[in-house]
């Protein structure tokens, strides 16, 4: 057994916990909640989750400047 294995939290953003899996370099991740172990996270998930939130603020926000501007 790992001894003090990373984890995050249940409420822990995908970039985070992609940042966690890059610098320990491992591609699963294990998400806590109430100290057990709930789910386990895969570095492709968090990576398109990662994108998909970038690129969802990119068009929110072309959408306000858009809506400014009229």
């Amino acid at each position: 057994m790992t001894k003090n294995p990373v984890f995050v939290l249940s409420d822990t953003l995908a970039v985070e916990a992609l940042q966690k899996m890059v610098l320990g370099k491992f591609r699963h991740l294990p998400v806590v909640e109430n100290g057990e172990v709930i789910a386990l996270l895969d570095i492709a998930k968090c990576l398109y989750d990662a994108i998909a939130g970038r690129l969802e603020g990119r068009l929110k926000g072309k959408a306000i400047a858009a809506a400014v501007e009229s």
